[in-house]
């Protein structure tokens, strides 16, 4: 019974060892682990709202004319990284349960919208063809 605690706790030791440290949320000095690394699905879609409790300050460039239109992509490649640096994180599971959340909900989102407009178009196409018959759609 002893050797098997002690076996169990070599194993917990091990485990902790194995798991690269946790320097999130100290800005520049953070380095993003390699199995972060990726593209950021939430901060592409829901980039503000992403942004904000990211603490990611690029996001707010979204409302810029012309400019905004290129931060979303910029957030998508480098979102990981900067959400990381800008604030302090439990764990790397932790960052990635929530990362994957907003993923799952920029992609609902999305779903909505392509929803919408088909059913704005049908409905449009419908009301032309009601009452301007003679229109070809």
């Amino acid at each position: 019974m002893k050797k098997a605690d002690e076996f169990e706790k070599y194993q917990e030791f091990l485990e902790k060892k194995s798991e690269p440290e946790n320097d999130s949320g100290k800005g520049p000095e953070s380095v993003l682990p390699e199995e972060l690394r990726g593209l950021n699905w939430g901060a592409l879609f829901l980039n503000l709202a992403w942004g904000i409790p990211m603490k990611v300050p690029i996001a707010w460039l979204c409302l810029v004319p012309f400019i905004g239109f290129f931060v979303p992509f910029v957030l998508w490649v480098k979102g990981n990284e900067w959400a990381w640096r800008n604030r302090k994180w439990r764990s790397i599971e932790h960052f990635r349960k929530t990362q994957e959340r907003w993923s799952f909900y920029g992609f609902i989102l999305i779903g909505v919208i392509i929803v919408a407009y088909l059913m704005v178009m049908s409905w449009m196409e419908h009301m032309i063809s009601q009452y301007l018959p003679n229109v070809p759609i």
